[in-house]
């Protein structure tokens, strides 16, 4: 168990704030954990969870780097940074949006890069 003070100051944040302490953080967890455990994942007392979006957003990003000169005049958001983790920053929502927004080409190609990273890991 993480340090009593800790745990204590923490247990009074409410569920929302818990949720931005983690995905500030980077540690991954389910919106739909209990409050409780969302606190022990942060102190670390829990394993976290993979957030199944996270591979659309590594085959997003690896799709915008491998066609960075072809999509860079498009890009209005943190991938724009050229950080192969940019896409972390948005919401699941946000992956979404840039799945189903973008042209049927580059959907196909993005969809190749899911396959690719989905076979690999």
């Amino acid at each position: 168990m993480a340090l009593p003070e800790l745990y204590s100051a923490l247990s009074r944040c409410n569920r929302t704030e818990l949720i931005q302490l983690c995905e500030k953080a980077g540690v991954g967890i389910h919106p739909n954990m209990p409050t409780e455990d969302i606190l022990l994942t942060f102190l670390g007392d829990k394993p976290e969870v993979e957030n199944p979006m996270n591979i659309w957003r590594d085959a997003i990003m690896g799709f915008i780097l491998a066609n960075w000169e072809r999509i860079r005049p498009q890009l209005r958001c943190p991938a724009s940074s050229q950080d192969p983790k940019a896409c972390y920053e948005c919401s699941d929502m946000r992956v979404v949006a840039c799945l189903t927004t973008s042209s049927s080409r580059y959907q196909g190609e993005i969809q190749n890069a899911y396959d690719s990273r989905k076979r690999s890991a």
